[in-house]
């Protein structure tokens, strides 16, 4: 079911890519702010230069989940890409249920700062009742909504979290990613004019999770009056979905992302529409 979920949302990033241009010419997520001492937020740390990159991912407090980003956050040591003077910090987004000492444990995994900034996955988008809504699916140890959260938050909250704010090149890991080699430019881009760097893996095989995704997005470029802005990745998902009725997939839990690029007026719309409105795809699909 993880897999699955996750999948929904590396279909939704390939969609995202074709239908939003690249050219620069053309009530949301709630977050709770970290508890903190001093004058400033955890997740910024003195001295470092603001817009470089950080690297992020979302955990729960399930000791699996813990135990498994430990690994993940050894792996880090493998990416070299880094300004050896200033490593990017880790942000570990948590629903603030992670205790002292798992985090301390956490700490001792990297020599990276890292900092435990804090979302809320108990307020819906406006218009939307989970009261009301039973087409869903609950993982033991998780709150019944958790997944669907987590896949909003990644579409839509990071971007307005502040934690983001001394940012510009976001690395997303899950708590089970794992490096296991040497990568020379991680966590930063291998070019300067990248917006984004995943990996294709292939085609969806849950069709039950490919469901509308074609219509809306046809039906939000016509509303909006674009074209989408690459062609060839349209075509390509088109094409997929004519030949297989399904949609092809990137990495699930893994992923390189430019902040100023994402925070585009014409981009927040497209994900506002996938996550903050009807018909609420993100939670009834």
């Amino acid at each position: 079911i993880t897999e699955m979920i996750r999948l929904y949302l590396s279909k939704l990033i390939i969609l995202s890519l074709a239908i939003i241009t690249l050219s620069q010419n053309d009530e949301t997520f709630t977050e709770v702010e970290s508890q903190q001492q001093g004058n400033g937020p955890e997740w910024v740390f003195p001295g470092y230069p603001e817009g470089g990159p950080v690297i992020a991912v979302l955990v729960s407090s399930r000791p699996q989940d813990v135990e498994e980003l430990t690994t993940a956050l050894k792996s880090l040591a493998f990416l070299k890409g880094d300004n050896p003077n200033f490593p990017a910090p880790v942000l570990v987004f948590n629903e603030g249920d992670i205790s002292e000492e798992q985090k301390e444990m956490l700490k001792s995994c990297t020599n990276r700062p890292m900092a435990f900034p804090l979302v809320d996955f108990k307020t819906f988008p406006n218009g939307w009742n989970h009261q009301t809504e039973s087409r869903m699916f609950r993982v033991k140890g998780r709150q019944e909504w958790g997944y669907y959260q987590m896949i909003r938050f990644w579409i839509t909250g990071i971007w307005k979290h502040p934690a983001l704010g001394p940012y510009e090149t976001i690395m997303r890991i899950d708590s089970d990613s794992c490096f296991i080699d040497i990568n020379d430019h991680l966590p930063n881009f291998k070019n300067d004019n990248l917006v984004y760097h995943s990996q294709y893996v292939g085609y969806e095989d849950g069709l039950e999770y490919t469901t509308g995704l074609i219509e809306f997005t046809e039906r939000f470029l016509e509303k909006t009056n674009k074209a989408p802005g690459n062609p060839f990745m349209w075509h390509f998902i088109k094409a997929t979905w004519e030949a297989h009725k399904t949609l092809p997939v990137f990495m699930t839990n893994f992923e390189v992302s430019r902040k100023s690029y994402m925070l585009r007026p014409d981009v927040i719309r497209w994900h506002d529409a996938l996550t903050e409105a009807e018909p609420f795809g993100i939670f009834r699909y």
